[in-house]
């Protein structure tokens, strides 16, 4: 193409088209470009668009051209053509700077990085040399400076790990550049040159305070300034760490958390830079300076954050690290002092965040200034809590969330620290005037919310939010934990006596005032819970030590009664007996399900850490928690209130789901501790509960329902008790007392009523109890009461699916039916004996054929299953994916204690459900989480245990399969990517083991083109596509398995990667690579050995390293 007016002119109209054109035009616009960017004079047109051409998208498009232009022809520019192409991009940015739009700018200034980049290991060494001489001059000169600049920046760009360009070079060259670029100096000197460009302008700017937005604006004669600020942030957020030992995504480097980094590890090549209380000076007298700009204020303040995040060697020595922790502390809190503007908290909190958690908490306390330090960080967070809660008051909320988990971190240090004592008291002061200042906060949003509960569909905060509040605070607290405890003990005792007050006097109160005292009661127990208690998170949880020692110290005092946990836990007792008693005065008002939910949830919480507490290595128990909640009278006395308390709650509040799932959790949780469960089985209420279950089936006269959510957690409680009996004849006697009534119940009704065509709703209520009851039993089982269960629930198993057709329109019955059949699968099958196992894929199969039975009615007629049955199927399938999941995992984890003989395939079970679910297994069910999850994981221990069977399936089920491993390959979850990536290397090594003469094997009967298929569809990703690091290994393996099944397909794709380089250097050094890789291969041993794979993974890094950076298009 020659570059005439006209072709200009062309140009410019279909830039133009390209920007604001929509349709056909701009297709046409589109592929016009694309055309002139092919040219092989693309470079000289570039350059006669940006001299000629007056608008801005036309230099925009010119620039990219020349940027693509340069990559596409570096082969063929000698040294010389490279020079003059830079020197003529820097003159014509420096000669256009007033009317060239940033994004052309940009786009230029790109192009001049990359070209240093690219030529930095092919020039002499002076190269790079004289490219920071060039922009020494620049920014010298008050009339280039911001030039300088912004080239600075863009060599930042180019040469920092989380934002390189593709530029033709391998990954290893990419990450020597950026060591290099950091290991020569060159970030440092853009850092202090940086530096003292802010350093000569700070006095200018603080004489002219008031007029510094229009200074620094882009017409201002300090424009400059906040790109100089930008080139600080960007070299601190290098990434200063070794990435090949990070092992980030092949062919592309893994960016910080939201782009910045929470840790910066500059090294001690830096001490000079960093170790001077000048350079901290300098950026917050520059944020100081600059606060009230709404152009330079976050810049700077994001300086401030980030040079919190320093650590390592970049300081020689502790009195170093003390003397940066003292001075930045004292720089941020003199700001905070100072009037603050609340868009200011959340970078200021994390700036004491990341200063406090980078520096051990006893440097922070030995400090000759730690008192000052403390005072104020408390003040500000005691600031934070008084600021009225309000939905557009997100900075100070999250501003608080920062300082909570700072004082969290400092307590946990200081309490797990052996010499904590002394640093306790030293912090101990602060942390109970914040614990104090939360409760307060607590009570003053409580009595809000309840003004704002007429407000129709008012927002809350996020519960998970509230937890991480909850838990900090319960941290903060025990560096105090006498004075918090006490705190919640007169703050219950006052709203309690106000209540009971009320009451008994007759008395009537506003509805407000009542509901403000529940719900300020609700928070008081909330706090109290988190305080005096972890949660086990599986684990039985010890006592806290300083509770502990607390109390081991009343005790010698003779102080026992004075115990301030003990007091705490009878306040909360005193609690549920006052909302009694207030039921007794028909004093509705007064009723509250949250606090009996509240309430129920502490016992829970507290039962877990008390009642028969756990002995710990570093503290022993106190004598007065012995006495009260330890073995003997106190621990049983204690019990039984709990047992009478949830059998209280499930009468009163059974229509109150929150309040009957807390009570079941408590249950629970204490049938769940064996030395508890030991007591439960004499405690008469526990005797109580079993006699309940078995009518629950049938409502007589004087008996209580529990409500439907109670049963399972319920019944699973009872049963888990039982495993504290030793004897293994009791422990079937009881179980059978407990499961036999319901199990017989619930055949009995299955033999007569589901016979009939249109079943009662009571019959579908009762099956509904039934399989609830049975799903907590069986939930329940273990080791050592798996079989006694099984033997009592198979019965009604086996029976089960007669009532799924008659009862399909109850979905809810259908659902707790198939979660019956789930919880066999997930707990017991892999210990069933060959006889279990055959009744229990017997009734599964059964399950299966109903399903399959209302699928084929759905057909009738037009052969298109109908929407009603489509969604009901729809509805269940996770269900009967789960189900199908632990069926197949019984051939690979297997504890039955007997030689397996003759049974029923498992496989056949598994593959005739796939069957049945396989239609409804469409891109769109696949895009929940959950459905997809459970699918590719079914997928994969099918193919893993069950190969042959696969690979001898029938065309019309393999197809599906092969598509969904396929269409699982190209997803960006990792976890289905991995999964499918997977199952397609289980498939492809069994075939190795089948492979004949020829080059065939037993899949290739069936499917010719499956692991083709594959094989195209993992090469086309490795090769060509961004993809998560975490698939590589599994994806390497598959390759492996795959390329020796299909060597020719592996060349014949190869051959068409190669002849699709347009550069012959490209197409040499990707055959070279293929060649190396496959001599690597055939020398590595077989594929379906351990060792082969992980060779073959190493082998893979360097074969995507070298070709990657010019094959990546997505």
């Amino acid at each position: 193409m020659n570059p005439t007016p006209e072709l200009i002119r062309e140009i410019e109209d279909a830039c133009e088209q390209l920007s604001a054109g929509v349709g056909a035009g701009r297709v046409a616009a589109e592929n016009f470009l694309v055309n002139v960017r092919k040219a092989e004079n693309s470079l000289q047109l570039a350059r006669q668009v940006l001299e000629s051409s007056q608008r801005d998208s036309a230099c925009f498009q010119a620039a990219c051209m020349l940027k693509e232009g340069v990559l596409r022809d570096w082969s063929k520019l000698t040294a010389d053509d490279r020079r003059e192409m830079k020197s003529y991009v820097l003159q014509y940015v420096i000669q256009k700077k007033l009317s060239m739009k940033h994004f052309v700018r940009h786009q230029l200034l790109q192009a001049v990085a990359i070209m240093v980049k690219r030529g930095w290991f092919e020039e002499a060494p002076e190269y790079f040399n004289e490219m920071m001489t060039y922009v020494h001059t620049l920014v010298g000169e008050e009339g280039t400076r911001d030039c300088g600049i912004f080239l600075m920046r863009a060599l930042l760009d180019e040469f920092s790990s989380s934002n390189r360009s593709v530029v033709g070079l391998t990954w290893e060259i990419h990450h020597q550049c950026q060591q290099r670029f950091h290991a020569e100096g060159h970030l440092k000197t853009f850092f202090t040159l940086a530096m003292s460009m802010i350093a000569a302008s700070l006095d200018f700017l603080k004489h002219h305070q008031k007029d510094i937005d229009a200074l620094t604006s882009s017409s201002g004669s300090h424009h400059w300034l906040i790109h100089c600020v930008e080139v600080i942030n960007q070299s601190l957020n290098w990434d200063f760490t070794d990435a090949q030992a990070k092992g980030g995504v092949v062919g592309s480097f893994a960016p910080s958390l939201n782009g910045r980094n929470d840790v910066i590890t500059p090294g001690a090549a830096w001490r000079d830079v960093f170790v001077q209380g000048s350079t901290l000076d300098l950026f917050y007298s520059l944020y100081a300076t600059c606060r009230g700009s709404s152009n330079m204020a976050h810049v700077a303040r994001q300086c401030l954050v980030d040079l919190a995040a320093i650590r390592g060697d970049v300081f020689p020595d502790d009195a170093s690290r003390t003397m940066y922790l003292d001075h930045s502390l004292n720089s941020i809190l003199a700001l905070i002092s100072a009037h603050s503007n609340d868009s200011e908290f959340v970078d200021v909190a994390l700036i004491l965040l990341r200063l406090v958690r980078n520096f051990q908490a006893s440097t922070l306390v030995r400090s000759s200034h730690a008192q000052q330090h403390l005072s104020a960080m408390g003040e500000f967070t005691c600031m934070l809590m008084s600021r009225r809660s309000s939905l557009g008051d997100g900075w100070a909320a999250e501003a608080l969330d920062h300082m909570l988990e700072l004082w969290c971190g400092l307590s946990v240090a200081i309490l797990h620290q052996d010499d904590d004592r002394c640093h306790m008291e030293a912090i101990g002061g602060f942390t109970a005037k914040i614990f104090s200042c939360f409760v307060e906060k607590c009570m003053h949003e409580a009595s809000q919310e309840v003004q704002e509960w007429d407000q129709a569909d008012d927002e809350h905060e996020d519960k998970s939010v509230l937890e991480e509040r909850l838990t900090a605070i319960g941290c903060i607290g025990r560096l105090k934990v006498g004075e918090g405890m006490q705190q919640l003990v007169e703050m219950l005792a006052q709203r309690l006596e106000a209540i009971r007050s009320v009451v008994t006097d007759g008395r009537e109160l506003p509805a407000m005032q009542a509901s403000v005292a529940l719900e300020q009661i609700h928070w008081l127990v909330q706090i109290a819970g988190h305080l005096i208690a972890d949660d086990g998170e599986g684990e039985v949880p010890v006592v806290p030590e300083v509770i502990s020692r607390l109390s081991s110290e009343l005790a010698a005092r003779n102080m026992s009664t004075e115990d301030p946990l003990i007091l705490l836990t009878n306040k909360v007792v005193d609690m549920s007996n006052l909302l009694d008693f207030c039921r007794e005065r028909k004093r509705k008002e007064f009723l509250s399900p949250l606090v009996v939910q509240t309430s129920t949830w502490y016992l829970s919480r507290w039962s877990q850490t008390y009642l028969l507490p756990a002995p710990s290595d570093r503290f022993p128990l106190s004598p007065s928690l012995q006495q009260h909640y330890g073995p003997g009278e106190g621990a049983t006395s204690v019990l039984s209130f709990l047992i009478d308390r949830s059998l209280s709650n499930f009468s009163s509040w059974g229509s109150e789901e929150d309040v009957v799932n807390a009570t079941s959790q408590l249950v629970l949780a204490l049938a769940m501790r064996k030395p508890v469960a030991k007591l439960l089985l004499g405690t008469p209420g526990w005797s109580a509960l079993s006699q309940m279950m078995p009518n629950q089936l049938a409502k007589s006269p004087g008996s209580k329902w529990l409500n439907p959510a109670a049963l399972s957690p319920v019944m699973q409680a009872l049963c888990c008790s039982v495993t504290a009996v030793e004897v293994q004849e009791q422990r079937s006697i009881l179980l059978r007392d407990l499961i036999g009534p319901i199990a017989q119940q619930t055949c009995v009704l299955l033999e007569h009523e589901m016979s009939s065509k249109v079943p009662s709703c009571n019959a579908s209520e009762v099956l509904l109890r039934a399989a609830r009851m049975l799903h907590g039993a069986c939930k329940s089982a273990d080791f050592y009461t798996y079989d006694s269960i099984f033997e009592l629930v198979i019965p009604v198993v086996e029976r089960l699916p007669v009532a799924l057709h008659a009862l399909r329109e109850h979905s809810h019955v259908t659902e707790s039916i198939l979660l019956l059949f789930v919880v066999i699968g997930e707990v017991q099958v892999s210990f069933l004996s060959g006889q279990q196992m055959r009744m229990f894929n017997q009734a599964c199969l059964h399950l299966l054929q109903t399903f399959t039975k209302i699928e084929a009615h759905g057909r009738r007629g037009s052969g298109e299953l109908q929407e009603a049955d489509c969604e009901w199927l729809r509805d269940h399938m996770l269900s009967l994916l789960q189900l199908l999941l632990h069926l197949a995992r019984k051939d690979v984890v297997d504890f039955s204690n007997e030689v397996r003989g003759e049974e029923m395939d498992v496989a056949d079970v598994v593959l005739f459900g796939l069957s049945l679910l396989q239609p409804l297994i469409t891109p769109e069910s696949l895009q929940y989480p959950a459905i997809s999850k459970e699918f590719f994981s079914l997928l994969g221990w099918l193919i893993e245990s069950y190969p042959h069977k696969v690979s001898v399936m029938d065309r019309n089920m393999l197809d599906p399969i092969v598509a969904c491993l396929h269409h699982g390959l190209q997803q960006a979850d990792s976890d289905t990517a991995r999964a499918s990536s997977e199952a397609i290397d289980a498939l492809a090594t069994y075939q190795i083991s089948t492979m004949r003469e020829g080059g065939s094997y037993l899949l290739k009967e069936k499917h010719p083109d499956a692991l083709g298929l594959f094989l195209q569809a993992l090469l086309e990703m490795l090769l060509f596509k961004q993809f998560n690091r975490t698939v590589l290994d599994s994806s390497c393996d598959a390759l492996l398995s795959l390329l020796c099944c299909e060597q020719a397909k592996f060349g014949e794709l190869m051959t068409q990667v190669i002849n699709s380089q347009v550069l012959e250097s490209n197409r040499t050094r990707v055959g070279e690579a293929t060649q190396e890789l496959i001599r690597q291969v055939t020398t590595a041993g077989p594929a379906v050995q351990r060792a082969a794979k992980l060779q073959f993974r190493s082998h893979m890094r360097k074969f995507l390293g070298s070709i990657r950076p010019f094959l990546v298009t997505i």
